[in-house]
């Protein structure tokens, strides 16, 4: 496996586990990714409160940044769903600011969707889905936290 394969694997893991929690929140989220003794880690994701922008302040050491990452969430259903369902198609698409935004930082940009994990590179200017590993104690947690500890706050 070539060394520019692990990198990516690496990132899209990391992106993968950051975003699994944020992959349905009601709310836009974002966070970074950095890297540090040799391994990538997630700041904690921020918000504003609203659905159509997140932003925040983080601190990293500098020159570790190796990727942002948000979550598109799903806009509220309206009757007559034409008009939602393809709004709801397109927020698995990056945003011209999502673009922008990766290519002035020089680092990828990750979105989680519902179900889907997309990366957009602006060395390449393209955008793949994302296949990544996520550690099962993560997904346990991540279940446990949604079925059991939500259903209580209801």
């Amino acid at each position: 496996m070539s060394e520019e394969r692990r990198d990516w694997r690496a990132l899209d893991d990391a992106a993968a586990a950051a975003l699994l929690a944020l992959a349905y929140a009601p709310i836009e989220h974002i966070g970074l990714l950095y890297e540090q003794d040799g391994q990538i880690l997630a700041t904690p994701a921020q918000t504003l409160n609203h659905n159509a922008s997140a932003g925040g302040t983080f601190e990293i050491p500098k020159g570790s940044l190796r990727a942002i990452f948000h979550n598109h969430p799903a806009r509220k259903k309206r009757r007559g769903g034409m008009a939602s369902e393809n709004r709801d198609r397109m927020r698995a698409e990056f945003s011209t600011d999502d673009i922008l935004q990766a290519q002035r930082l020089g680092v990828p940009s990750y979105i989680a969707a519902g179900p889907k994990l997309r990366r957009y590179d602006p060395a390449t200017g393209k955008t793949q889905d994302v296949l990544a590993e996520i550690p099962v104690e993560l997904i346990r947690d991540y279940l446990h936290r949604r079925f059991f500890e939500e259903g209580r706050n209801e």
